[in-house]
């Protein structure tokens, strides 16, 4: 990773490494005009690919040297395609003479040089390719080459394209492998996905299965095992996908469907937009490529900006002479929307960082002196933290400062929840300490479905509610006086000013992220009535888009309105089981009651029966249950 270059570490972006430039037999568009479509493609890394060449890479890249291109940080690598020799069988036609397409990814730290010198040496009907390098219709239709023996097996020989090229071998494509038939050359098509570094799919089921993801028999069981993966493919597969865009005028960067239209589906890659970085997909093949419209995190982020932090900043007050040491000076640290590890020896400042993070998102770790730098024995000794302040910046932009000698407001909500290492330790030196036992049912409630919740806002006020009835049957009395002097301490609380404190700190938090989630409103459709542009079909068809959104909107106001009768019926039936329940614990006591005062009031010639008549009717709420 060049932590210089891409501080924030392995992002998602848009890939498209299939993009035919005007040296590609068949180019439809001038170079100018090429040049246009590179700028304004959707996508960070362009990988251009001709035909057995890097012509239309190398012009590109002079003209970038020269500074007559800018593309505005995109990143182009070049890459070669080139079309098998070796024929097959096609499985869907029966035909013979299925001629499959490979690409190879080449670094841009190679030499170009190298490249063509390695290209030209290639033997095309027992003649090198040569000068005929420059012949981009030769190149296309002629040029036919053994996958293993001329290509591959060659490019480990030569030290300048050690670990720095990749095999990208099409799949369900355009001259992919899938066209092979397994009846005939089964042991072939196994062998050349074998020997891939990438696969070429954006088929889902394809994905998961290269992912080793197996589809499931009748009885639930997966349908093939490990092992058999392994013997396929040897080690998990990546897939990505390309726009195999052959025209100025296709938007590079967005995938085909099946009628070769673009859509607004993409090849996302986790990673720095290197070579390098793309290498990484290998390694990590599950978690590093998405094709689709956007990875989920982008929706989350949208959708939470008050709970990302975006960067934070740490400086000296102004006036500090540094005269107790420089530490912190003009740092600012970008904070990557996924997971972040912070690594370092010991001493290096993994502490102080995340202590200084969780201060600013006021973690109520402090007060309970789990933190680790900012101590009094540390760096608050002597009034050291008092010189330097820590900006953390959300997504939203919303900042907060700090000075470092400062505490937390303890009637504020925690915007960051903190696990530092001493209440870790702390935590599973002794596993049944109270904290402990608190800590885990805080994570079982977060987990539970909000029905399940039965508006409670914590796992021991649900146990609580759940067990009320029970605790009733066993000693109803003394249940009766705990629940009173539970709302009696509940409403002490309430009159406290640090509680209204404490709403208002949690309205302002809620105002913030209303009016983040406004500012992601979708884009208005505009009614196309009335456009005489548009014909007749589009406006038919505009009217069936407009009729699916109305039912749709009505779907999901239904389920909205379901899921939440359904919320209120669990709710409305643990009030009936409790209700029941209670009443049943009335009828043990009235009964109780009943058998002690029959015989005095038999030995005064009454009867029970005639002054106690009482009815319960279980039978109505076990109807509503």
């Amino acid at each position: 990773m060049n932590i210089d270059n891409y501080p924030r570490g392995s992002e998602w972006r848009k890939w498209d490494l299939h993009v035919h430039s005007p040296n590609s037999h068949g180019h439809s568009g001038t170079w100018d005009r090429f040049y246009t479509q590179l700028q304004n493609a959707n996508c960070g890394v362009i990988g251009i690919n001709d035909y057995c060449c890097i012509s239309g890479y190398e012009n590109v890249k002079e003209k970038i040297e020269k500074g007559e291109l800018n593309l505005n940080n995109k990143k182009i690598l070049p890459v070669v395609e080139f079309r098998m020799r070796d024929l097959l069988k096609n499985r869907h036609t029966g035909q013979s003479g299925v001629h499959i397409n490979f690409h190879i990814i080449f670094s841009d730290e190679i030499e170009i040089e190298a490249i063509k010198t390695f290209i030209r040496s290639i033997k095309n009907k027992r003649q090198l390719i040569g000068n005929k390098y420059n012949d981009p219709k030769y190149l296309k239709e002629e040029v036919k080459v053994y996958f293993e023996e001329q290509i591959i097996n060659k490019l480990k020989d030569i030290i300048d394209f050690e670990d720095k090229f990749l095999i990208w071998l099409p799949y369900d494509e355009y001259g992919g492998i899938d066209e092979i038939d397994p009846k005939s050359d089964d042991w072939i098509k196994e062998n050349f996905t074998k020997k891939a570094d990438i696969l070429g799919s954006s088929n889902k089921k394809q994905i998961d299965f290269f992912l080793w993801k197996s589809p499931v028999k009748n009885d639930g069981n997966p349908k093939f095992s490990n092992d058999d993966f392994e013997n396929w493919f040897g080690k998990k597969k990546p897939c990505i996908k390309g726009s195999d865009s052959h025209s100025c005028n296709y938007p590079i960067g967005n995938l085909r469907d099946n009628q070769s239209n673009p859509t607004n589906k993409y090849c996302w890659i986790k990673a720095d937009p290197t070579f390098e970085g793309l290498k990484q997909i290998i390694y990590e093949p599950d978690e590093r490529v998405f094709i689709d419209e956007e990875p989920e995190l982008f929706q989350r982020l949208k959708e939470n900006k008050t709970k990302f932090i975006k960067s934070l900043e740490i400086d000296q007050e102004d006036g500090y002479k540094e005269n107790k040491g420089i530490w912190f000076k003009n740092i600012t640290i970008p904070i990557n929307s996924g997971m972040v590890a912070i690594i370092g020896n010991k001493g290096s400042g993994k502490s102080a960082l995340t202590d200084i993070l969780s201060l600013c998102g006021n973690s109520h770790r402090y007060i309970k002196k789990d933190f680790s730098f900012l101590t009094q024995d540390r760096f608050l000794k002597y009034g050291l933290a008092k010189n330097f302040k820590a900006k953390l910046i959300w997504e939203n932009d919303e900042n907060i400062v700090k000075n470092l000698g400062d505490g937390i407001d303890e009637n504020a909500p925690e915007r960051v929840q903190y696990l530092p290492q001493k209440y870790f330790e702390k935590l599973t030196n002794d596993l049944e300490h109270y904290e402990f036992e608190e800590t885990l049912k805080d994570i079982v409630f977060y987990h539970l479905p909000n029905a399940q919740k039965l508006n409670k806002k914590s796992f021991t006020e649900l146990i609580n509610f759940k067990e009320e009835n029970v605790n009733k049957k066993i000693k109803n009395k003394l249940e009766e006086i705990q629940i009173l002097n539970k709302k009696l301490i509940e409403l002490d609380k309430k009159k406290h000013p640090d509680y209204k404190k404490q709403l208002d700190s949690n309205l302002n938090l809620k105002k913030k992220e209303l009016k983040e989630h406004e500012k992601n409103k979708p884009v208005q459709v505009l009614d196309s009535s009335g456009d005489n542009s548009i014909s007749s079909e589009q406006e038919s068809e505009h009217e069936v888009l407009k009729t699916f959104n109305t039912q749709l909107n009505e779907l999901e106001a239904k389920i909205e309105e379901k899921e939440k009768a359904r919320g209120n019926l669990i709710l409305k039936k643990e009030d009936l089981d409790n209700v029941k329940k209670g009443l049943e614990a009335l009828q043990i006591i009235i009964d109780k009651h009943a058998r002690k005062y029959k015989k005095k009031l038999e030995e005064l010639n009454l009867s029970i029966t005639d002054i106690l008549v009482y009815e319960i009717n279980f039978n109505l709420i076990e109807t509503e249950i």
